[in-house]
């Protein structure tokens, strides 16, 4: 039944901006420009790969990232500056042939150590689509290409975060404030159904945890705290505050960095020292109160989040669970030795979501895809619990447990097949309802691949990540399994964002290309 109790989708794209963990270069801020370009700022030595560009054309997105002529000429930098700048820009897929033009207009390429045909230098590239350009890329630039692993990419990139200056983005405190909601509805639900002699939730009333959160649960319900004062959706038609009024979302990343000694298989991540978070003294068992009871009754969801959620320090967490989801999802683990492998891969990734926006919808351009998912609403194609009622039906059975508008079936108003017939819904409501749909599955995968491996942080980038909307879905599609499977085993498994999430194949790359000039010049 817990399956079937997942979130509603309707959800705001808004942010706030609070503080944030430092990062290792925090006087370096990144910035975007006007032009549509995402600037990191890095160390100078970055910046000294001759050829000036990097491409990761996957299958629904291109990546570039390059040495801007606005910046540099000859590889030096037009205004002082304490760091380098390095430009990263996405192309639509349909616009992968004006990448050579673009680049030879844009990037400020210092040799391409062109030669004779034979001497020529070559430069690693990624991405199945980069088959499409190689050919070109080689004549115009008089280089060869090879295509490079995207995972062996990541892996560099992950080994290097620190030099890189990324980091994760804080939690959105609006997906913890739904599921605590969420959880108060549930108890308020067991206890209903308990009357009827249902007993599938017995777990709630002999643990521990499950006692104190359905008197905790209780006692703010009685304590004048709605879903309404709270700003939740989990509670009866109507109640909660318009989507985005209230949104505390932290967009400053916070430094997951990593020690500069690596394996045998270069994938350098430190493993990180032990720290307390707080929920080593919250067992379920001795009469402690673990952390999801505590947030519960929580007044400040800041603090709580801040010690519960965001990393015991700034170093990437071992064991750990990273899910690179862009036109191809995988899982890999990184293992208390520091090696990466893969784990897995999920069926969903980002080129279904493409798919499926393109024949269903007619959309070809992901941006405007997710600019008609922000202004839709997905409980207009998903079936509420609402939607299953029968105004007739006033019996104080287990379904009177269930509020109105919680979620009950992803895209259940496309059919006919039901007792209140089709749903009436725009093209914008669809997309709403697919963005969802996808984004609880990388949710639900990323947390039962964590449990199947037993780690408690997982970290998730990609290109569909950059956009908040979606990771805000996704964060709360985790949080729902990760929130009520803490009340059993007394932990919270983490989720972090990497920032730049779609340009970390292409970092990686980047700093590979770096390593290979650095060889040929000691050979030299």
């Amino acid at each position: 039944m817990e399956s079937l109790l997942t979130e509603s989708s309707s959800f705001s794209s808004s942010s706030a901006s609070s503080s944030s963990s430092p990062s290792l270069l925090s006087s370096l801020p990144q910035r975007n420009d006007d032009d549509g370009d995402e600037v990191i700022k890095v160390p100078h030595e970055i910046m000294g790969f001759p050829l000036g560009f990097v491409i990761d054309a996957g299958c629904s997105a291109v990546k570039v990232l390059y040495r801007s002529l606005e910046d540099y000429k000859d590889g030096k930098l037009l205004k002082p500056s304490d760091s380098g700048l390095l430009h990263l820009r996405y192309f639509n897929m349909e616009d992968v042939e004006k990448i050579i033009d673009f680049l030879k207009n844009n990037c400020d390429v210092i040799s391409t150590g062109n030669g004779s045909e034979c001497d020529r230098v070559t430069w690693y590239m990624t991405g199945l689509t980069t088959q499409y350009i190689k050919k070109d890329l080689e004549e115009n630039f008089e280089i060869k290409c090879y295509l490079f692993s995207e995972t062996a990419a990541l892996k560099r990139a992950l080994s290097d975060l620190d030099t890189l200056n990324l980091g994760t983005y804080d939690c959105q405190l609006s997906a913890v404030e739904y599921v605590r909601e969420y959880i108060k509805m549930l108890f308020v639900a067991i206890k209903q159904w308990e009357a009827t002699g249902e007993n599938a939730f017995s777990w709630a009333k002999d643990n521990e945890a499950g006692k104190a959160a359905a008197a905790a649960s209780a006692a703010a319900d009685s304590g004048g705290k709605n879903n309404s004062e709270n700003g939740g959706t989990c509670g009866r038609k109507g109640d909660g505050k318009k989507e985005g009024e209230d949104e505390n979302v932290d967009e400053e990343p916070r430094a997951i960095a990593s020690g500069p000694d690596g394996d045998e298989d270069g994938e350098g991540t430190t493993k990180r020292e032990t720290v307390d978070n707080g929920q080593n003294d919250q067992p379920t068992s001795d009469g402690n109160v673990c952390p999801v009871v505590q947030l519960i009754t929580e007044s400040d969801l800041q603090g709580w989040a801040d010690k519960y959620l965001k990393p015991t320090d700034r170093r990437l967490a071992t064991p750990s669970l990273i899910l690179l989801f862009g036109s191809s999802a995988k899982f890999l683990m990184l293992d208390e030795k520091l090696k990466m492998r893969t784990v897995g891969h999920m069926p969903m990734s980002g080129k279904t979501l493409c798919g499926l926006a393109e024949e269903l919808l007619g959309e070809k351009d992901f941006d405007k895809f997710m600019k008609m998912a922000e202004d839709g609403d997905a409980e207009r194609v998903n079936t509420m619990a609402g939607d299953l009622r029968c105004e007739d039906h006033k019996d104080e059975d287990w379904y009177a447990a269930f509020p109105d508008n919680l979620h009950v079936f992803d895209l259940g108003k496309l059919s006919s097949g039901t007792a209140n017939g089709k749903g009436k819904y725009s093209r914008n409501d669809l997309a709403a309802g697919l963005l969802s749909y996808q984004c609880k599955m990388i949710g639900k995968f990323a947390y039962l691949n964590s449990r199947a491996l037993n780690v408690e942080d997982v970290y998730i980038c990609g290109s569909p990540l950059r956009y908040q909307l979606a990771r805000k879905m996704v964060e709360t599609s985790f949080f729902l399994d990760s929130f009520t499977n803490c009340l059993i085993k007394g932990r919270i498994t983490r989720l972090h964002f990497i920032q730049h999430p779609g340009f970390l194949v292409g970092l990686g790359l980047w700093l590979t290309n770096l390593d290979l000039y650095d060889e040929s010049k000691q050979r030299q």
